[in-house]
């Protein structure tokens, strides 16, 4: 898998993160720029974390009036609907900013939310996806690219740390505690996200502010080289969903996020050589291992027509049953084929029945029905029935 990188212009805070000596905090008090958005969009720009091939869909990212609730300025209004999949869609803003904290003693990231829209019943229902998020990208001590994130929602509920549920509708003040006190700490901040995502979400952002006590520095924008903070951020989405695939036992979940999660990150350790990114690396190796483990593969039954039977008439229904002990059977692997013509069958990927009629008449004579079926775990089985139709004697 290639991976792609990009140089992102960099806005140098020049009234705060000028190069050379520390400047005072005082100066810093904010080191983001337009953060209430009164400026338009100025100093953002529109940014992703769309997995390969996902469609945006509709997308609204645009600048709103001041709200009375949320004191001066103005807020921007990141809307994404009909993306197709809650699990690969998320769009918003970025502002890159390249200042060195590591002498700073306090930092803190907040900004007034609201939550519009969200179709899911639940958050996270497909991975982690917010109608309103906000993240800080940060490289720590070692230089290795890390992310903090929290997110909102107002339908259901949340199983992450992460995020909170807020009345939809209503602005709502969401603060960090000390960044500092992260682990791994801040030594470079890259930028501060603000995230919407799903099928249909609406969330709007205003006030965003990253205040920071302590010296601060410019620090040099990474080379290109250097995967993008968006790319990396990624990752981490990826390494969600496979652990919460694991916990639900939903060996499909762990086949997909977990081949993304080893492909991506070992792409960007291809290109940087960082050790930082070899956790990931061996977290897929682990979630993948222990699917594979399961080395038996589907049992296929056909239960009419019996394998040597006749068929009760011209156009038969067909019924099998397709089971996996282990990793479960793949639907997108089942395969039928009534005398080497594919066919199209109803597989319930709960019960594990797979049922069909003839699309056609059959000619009296031998007939052969062949299926193959495959578990998450990638182990291939196949059946075939030989039948009769009435009208010619078996031999």
């Amino acid at each position: 898998m290639a991976l792609a990188t990009r140089r992102v212009a960099v806005w140098m805070l020049a009234a705060c993160a000028t190069a050379g000596p520390a400047v005072s905090p005082a100066a810093c008090a904010n080191l983001l720029q337009n953060g209430d958005f009164s400026a338009g969009l100025s100093g953002w720009i529109e940014d992703n974390l769309l997995a390969p091939r996902q469609p945006y869909g509709m997308v609204t990212v645009a600048v709103i009036p001041a709200d009375p609730a949320v004191g001066s300025g103005s807020g921007v209004l990141v809307d994404v609907s009909g993306g197709g999949n809650h699990a690969r869609t998320r769009i918003g803003l970025f502002q890159p900013l390249y200042v060195d904290v590591s002498a700073a003693t306090d930092l803190r990231l907040s900004a007034d939310v609201i939550a519009l829209l969200q179709n899911a019943p639940v958050a996270d229902a497909s991975g982690g996806l917010f109608p309103a998020s906000v993240h800080l990208f940060y490289e720590d001590a070692s230089g290795g690219l890390c992310v903090w994130e929290h997110g909102v929602y107002c339908n259901g509920g949340s199983p992450y740390s992460y995020s909170s549920k807020i009345p939809r509708g209503e602005w709502t003040r969401v603060s960090s505690a000390n960044l500092m006190l992260l682990d791994p700490q801040p030594r470079v901040i890259v930028g501060v996200g603000l995230y919407s995502g799903g099928d249909y979400f609406t969330g709007a952002y205003a006030n965003v502010r990253l205040e920071g006590e302590g010296a601060f520095h410019s620090a040099r924008p990474r080379p290109v080289d250097v995967p993008d903070p968006m790319v990396v951020g990624r990752l981490d989405i990826y390494a969600h969903q496979v652990a919460d695939r694991l916990c639900e036992g939903n060996w499909e979940g762990v086949a997909v996020h977990g081949s993304l999660l080893r492909s991506l990150a070992q792409s960007i350790y291809d290109s940087t050589g960082d050790p930082a990114f070899l956790p990931y690396i061996d977290g897929a190796a682990v979630a993948l291992g222990l699917l594979h483990g399961d080395a038996d593969p589907p049992v296929i039954e056909v239960t009419e027509p019996i394998d040597g039977g006749v068929a009760a008439d011209a156009r038969p229904s067909f019924n099998a049953s397709i089971a996996d002990p282990g990793t479960g059977v793949s639907s997108g692997t089942v395969l039928v084929r009534l005398d080497g013509s594919e066919v199209t069958a109803l597989f319930d990927a709960q019960t594990g029945t797979l049922s069909f009629d003839s699309p056609r008449k059959l000619a009296a004579g031998p007939h052969l029905l062949h299926i193959e079926a495959a578990d998450f775990a990638g182990n291939l089985a196949s059946s075939d029935t030989g039948f009769h139709v009435p009208g010619s004697p078996a031999p």
